[in-house]
Parts: structure tokens; C-alpha cells; sequence
């Protein structure tokens, strides 16, 4: 028992010189400028993302701590710059290809017309405006006279440490110091939990609090809690006594709110047949809705409307193909399930093949994660949207992706059945649960024009049916081709196996008409009892009464098998059927 004492003891210490070393950390949030450019850096999980504004002209940057300084890089025309920046008198010198920038923070004056007002309980004036936005990304669960609960969400987050790292700084913002560290603790086995006890001032009134933070299978969860110091048991309890737990946070609320912040840009497609949204740096040259093809910065990808007609091996159509060899047509070839998780591993793994074949990447399907049925707009269709796992492998190695997909699929028809999907939105796996809402948000800000769509599927209809046609009609005259290049030789081997099959016959008759003879000189018939398999020898003179006398008793469980029957069975013969058969 003390061993494991002074074990925890060193692990809540080990916790707590991590922790303290964390919250020292600086925060290089918030709005820069000088005369001629701005600055805003902003956290994003442990790391720092922004913009750089020049004029009209936007760059984004990325950026990350490295000891007194961050480091990172910006975009101008698709090519990387890098650059340093420190704090200095409360500003940024940045310093980037050759050259060094001071910005400074922008003056606020809270009595300007529009100003941000100060955030409750925070300091007033310029100080209290940034106070009130240090916190304005965290979500509000708890919120009393005395104190709030306060929860954010860190998918990109894979540590305690890192989770931490963006906490207290916005607490140190919203306090106007930094919070005094009281206790720290991490679970010293997993490591997916960490709780640290501040204290801290709020226009001179002492106040108390805890951060704590759990891992998840994807990010992080964050939450701050804190108070009044003089909070009774009660209004303390009343803060605390449902602990925010992260399934109690509705994902589809939290991903419609999300979708609701994504600003888009309308592009029309230049086929007239309607408009969509895009968010910042996502880009699309597809000429209209169908099939449509959207690109994120970040290897993202959104496909609007589009389908197959697939044939299942048995099909008629896959068999005359394949037996016409080498001049054979390609057809798109999955087999038929109602499972909406089996169908759509089919349709992955036809698409794999098809992209090996063109010299592209190979799909492989890794998990299910979600499948819900939806309903179908065609009568007799299902429906369903599946949440699934997919790998996609080339020369250059694989990545993992996860993907959203709504799609419907036919009753089976011939031998063909058909998949029309209406979205798929495509990420990095470690990205995907970020990039989901601004992907909805674009694909959802679809405008379509009704009669241009209608008039545009007729004439496309038109056209596959046509090509439908005349593939068929190809396929029919090769076939006949090779039907009648082969029908002669396929006469003449009937003829000569009927040939054949006929001097059987002829043989065994012969044969048989013998052995009738050698029974009589022999002068004895084979006798079986038909349930035990038994058999004896009986006089051929008395064989007739020899059977039937047993009968009586047990009607058609003895029966006599001439030796014709025995030796040389003929085909199609009651008793050929019935003695080869035991």
C-alpha cells in the first residue's frame, strides 16, 4: 500500500510539471497590422491558423509554437513562404524572406459606434473587449450569478498537453492574468485524462476553477468550469452536478450550427442548370449539377449526383459477353444486394477495378461506421446513407480516408440493377469530423434549375439509350458471327457422339441376349432383399413362386435381378435404375 502511494503521488507531480510548463506557455492570438498589412492568428487545437490581408488579398497561414517564437508559412499563388514571429511591446515582429515586419494590436475604443461591448464580469474598456472574446469559442453549458461550464470541442487534438496548452491561455486573456496553478493530475497508465485546480482574480473579485480534458478516438473534449471563491456548496453543486459529458452534445446540432457559420460563394454552372456554394479555398470546374465534382484545400472531395447501371455475373448479357473472348465489351460487372453496405462495397471495389485498369489509385473498403436507411424517392428503391472507412493506395503509398455517402439502389431487373448516389463527401480520416459540416454546407447550398435539368436528362436518355442500343446491337452481330463459325463443328460432334451412343447400345444388346443364355445353364437368378441389401441364389425353375411367397408377407422388399441386369445394365432400364443406385 505505500508503494502505490508514493506512485500516484509521482505521477500527480510528473502531471503537474507538465501542466505548469504548459499554461507558461504564450498565446499569439488575436489581430495584428501595420500600414500596409494585417495579421490574425488564431488557435486551432495546439497549433495556430490565420490569415495575412494585404489590400483586397487574403494568404493563409499556418503556424506552430517553437520555444520563445512561432514558425510557420503562408500561401501566395499556390507557393510557400515561411516565416518567424515573436511578441514585443505587446505586438508581432514577423520576419519572412528577408525582411522584418512590427505590427502592432489594433486600438479599440469602446465608445466607437459598433464596438464589441465587454464581457459580463470581465474588466471594461479595451481589455475587457479582448477578455470577452477569449472565450466566445467555447460553448456555454452551465451558466449561473456566480460562474459558468464551459466546453470545447478539439478534433485535431491528440494529447492532454496540447489540450491544456489551448485552455490556459484563454483563461489568462479572460482574467486579465495568469490563473494560478493549485493541483494538476493525468492518469498516469493511459494518459487520456488530465484535471488541473486554478485560482484567479476578475475585477478584484477571487475566483476558482478546474480544466479538465479527456481523449477520444478522435480529438479531444475541454472543459473549463469556474466560480466566485466565496460560491456556496450549492451554487458550486449547481455548476458541477450534471458533469458535461461529450455524448450528451448532439452531433447533428453541432454539426448543423457549424454548417451555419461555412460562408459560400455562388458559382453557377455554366450549363445553366443551377448554382452551388463554395466555402473559402474549395474550388470546382464541373459545367453542371450532374456529376458534379468538388475539391477542398485540404485533398477533400464532394460528388453531387451521379449513377451506374451495373450487371450481375449471371446476368445474359455478362455470359454472351464472356464468351466472346477477346473481343469481349467491358461492362461494369457487381454483383445484386438489398444490404446497403454490401452494395456499396461492390460499388467501391468496381470502381478500384475500373481505376486500376486506367492506370489510377486502387479503393480498398476498411469499416462500416454508420449505415442509416432513408427513404427512397423512387418507388421500390432503398435508400440509405453510410458513414464507411476507404484506403486508397497508389505508388506513392496509401491514405486513409472516411466518407458520407447517400445513395439509392434499384430492385434487380434482367440481370441489372442500378446505383444513383446523390452526394459523397470524401476526407482525410483525421480531418474528416472538421471538414464534415463545411462539405454539408456546400453540397446542401445546391440551387437547381428544374426545366434545365429536365430538359438536359431527356436529351442525355435519349443518347445512353441509344448507345445502349447500339452496344447491343454490336454485341448481337459478333455473337451471331461466332455462333455460326462454330455451328457445323458443333453438328457434326452431335452426330458423331449419337453414333457412338448407338454401338453402345448395340453391344450391351448383344450382350445381354448372351447372358440370358449362360443364366439358364447355370440355373440360378440373384434374389435381394431391398431394405437389408441381402442376397442369396435361388433355383430359376422355382425364382417366380421363390419371390412372391415373401411378398405376402412383406409386399415389394424381394424382388429377383436377372443376371442381363447384373452384368450388362441397359440404359433407361428399371432395373439398371434401381441396382446401380445401392
Amino acid at each position: 500500500m505505500p508503494h502505490l502511494k508514493l506512485t500516484r503521488i509521482a505521477a500527480s507531480l510528473m502531471g503537474l510539471a507538465w501542466i505548469c510548463a504548459t499554461v507558461r506557455a504564450a498565446d499569439y492570438s488575436g489581430s495584428y497590422e501595420d500600414a500596409r498589412r494585417s495579421v490574425v492568428v488564431k488557435h486551432e487545437g495546439a497549433d495556430y491558423v490565420g490569415q495575412i490581408r494585404i489590400g483586397e488579398q487574403s494568404y493563409p497561414l499556418t503556424a506552430r509554437e517553437e520555444g520563445d517564437h512561432l514558425t510557420g508559412a503562408y500561401v501566395v499563388s499556390d507557393k510557400p513562404y515561411t516565416f518567424t514571429a515573436t511578441q514585443a511591446a505587446g505586438g508581432l515582429v514577423v520576419i519572412t524572406n528577408g525582411q522584418t515586419y512590427e505590427l502592432h494590436r489594433p486600438a479599440l475604443n469602446p465608445l466607437a459606434a459598433g464596438a464589441p461591448a465587454a464581457a459580463p464580469g470581465a474588466p471594461g474598456g479595451a481589455a475587457g473587449v479582448q477578455a470577452g472574446d477569449a472565450l466566445a469559442k467555447y460553448t456555454v453549458l452551465n451558466k449561473t450569478d456566480v460562474g459558468q461550464t464551459l466546453v470545447l470541442e478539439l478534433p485535431a487534438v491528440r494529447s492532454t498537453q496540447a489540450a491544456l496548452r489551448v485552455a490556459f491561455p484563454d483563461l489568462a486573456r479572460y482574467f486579465g492574468a495568469r490563473p494560478t496553478i493549485l493541483g494538476a493530475y493525468e492518469d498516469a497508465q493511459e494518459h487520456s485524462m488530465a484535471f488541473v485546480s486554478f485560482a484567479a482574480k476578475l475585477q478584484g473579485q477571487d475566483m476558482k476553477g478546474f480544466v479538465t480534458t479527456r481523449l477520444r478516438d478522435e480529438g479531444a473534449v475541454l472543459f473549463i468550469v469556474f466560480a466566485r471563491a466565496d460560491v456556496t456548496r450549492a451554487q458550486w453543486a449547481q455548476l458541477t452536478d450534471h458533469p458535461p459529458a461529450p455524448l450528451e452534445l448532439s452531433e447533428p446540432d453541432r454539426i448543423k450550427a457549424a454548417m451555419a457559420q461555412v460562408p459560400l460563394k455562388v458559382y453557377a454552372f455554366p450549363n445553366h442548370t443551377g448554382s452551388i456554394g463554395l466555402a473559402e479555398g474549395w474550388t470546382t470546374r464541373s459545367a453542371g449539377e450532374a456529376n458534379a465534382l468538388i475539391l477542398g484545400p485540404g485533398d477533400q472531395k464532394i460528388r453531387l449526383a451521379f449513377g451506374e447501371t451495373y450487371y450481375t455475373p449471371e446476368s445474359p448479357l455478362v455470359r454472351q459477353n464472356q464468351q466472346l473472348g477477346g473481343r469481349a465489351q467491358v461492362l461494369p460487372v457487381a454483383p445484386y444486394s438489398t444490404d446497403p453496405a454490401t452494395a456499396l462495397a461492390n460499388f467501391i471495389r468496381i470502381n478500384s477495378a475500373n481505376s486500376q485498369r486506367a492506370g489510377g489509385p486502387a479503393f480498398i473498403p476498411e469499416r462500416v461506421i454508420n449505415v442509416t436507411p432513408v427513404e427512397a424517392r423512387k418507388p421500390g428503391f432503398r435508400g440509405a446513407q453510410v458513414t464507411y472507412d476507404v484506403t486508397v493506395k497508389d505508388r506513392a503509398g496509401s491514405k486513409p480516408y472516411r466518407a458520407l455517402i447517400q445513395f439509392e439502389i434499384s430492385p434487380l431487373n434482367g440481370g441489372n440493377w442500378n446505383m444513383y448516389v446523390f452526394l459523397q463527401l470524401i476526407a482525410p480520416r483525421q480531418t474528416f469530423r472538421h471538414d464534415l459540416p463545411i462539405m454539408m454546407a456546400q453540397a446542401f447550398s445546391l440551387n437547381e434549375d428544374a426545366a434545365a435539368i429536365q430538359a438536359k436528362s431527356r436529351t442525355e436518355i435519349a443518347a445512353a439509350n441509344k448507345r445502349a442500343e447500339e452496344l447491343r446491337a454490336a454485341n448481337q452481330k459478333i455473337a451471331e458471327a461466332h455462333y455460326a463459325q462454330n455451328r457445323s463443328v458443333a453438328a457434326a460432334s452431335a452426330r458423331q457422339s449419337q453414333a457412338w451412343r448407338d454401338a453402345e447400345v448395340n453391344d450391351t444388346l448383344k450382350h445381354r441376349s448372351a447372358t440370358d443364355f449362360i443364366e439358364g445353364l447355370r440355373g440360378i437368378r440373384t434374389v435381394e432383399d431391398t431394405k437389408t441389401g441381402e442376397k442369396q441364389s435361388v433355383d430359376l425353375g422355382s425364382v417366380h413362386q421363390f419371390v412372391d411367397g415373401l411378398n405376402e408377407k412383406d409386399p415389394g422388399r424381394y424382388r429377383e435381378i436377372p443376371l442381363r441386369d447384373e452384368v450388362y445394365p441397359l440404359a433407361g432400364h428399371e432395373n439398371e435404375r434401381d441396382y446401380l443406385a445401392r
